[in-house]
């Protein structure tokens, strides 16, 4: 079996490789996938900044995979609720909401 080639439930396929862009970086990155233990892992350049030892979240549509840092729903809540307060705190416009003059869009024809 050839290096770029691996295989998985009896059948080989070739790893795809997409470049990935962003926002601190404006060339695509390319990096392989690579066996570690029983897994298959991929490096992380230092650009992606996620640290190390950070929870991900890990989602594959077609062959695409998709990797987010994980989510605390409840610390979610909390900032949110933080937020809330805050603004509340701020109170409204002593002079109240401005009036606006009513907007209608035009027509964009081949829309």
């Amino acid at each position: 079996m050839q290096r770029d080639q691996l295989k998985t439930a009896g059948e080989t396929c070739r790893p795809i490789v997409y470049p990935v862009y962003t926002p601190s970086m404006t060339k695509p990155v390319h990096t392989r996938t690579f066996k570690s233990g029983n897994s298959v892992a991929v490096r992380l350049p230092k650009g992606f900044a996620i640290p190390a030892d950070v929870e991900v979240e890990l989602e594959k549509s077609g062959n695409t995979v998709t990797l987010r840092i994980a989510r605390d729903p409840e610390e979610e809540k909390r900032q949110l609720l933080q937020l809330l307060a805050d603004l509340e705190a701020i109170g409204r416009p002593a002079d109240g909401v401005q009036p606006r003059p009513d907007f209608e869009m035009p027509e964009r024809p081949g829309l």
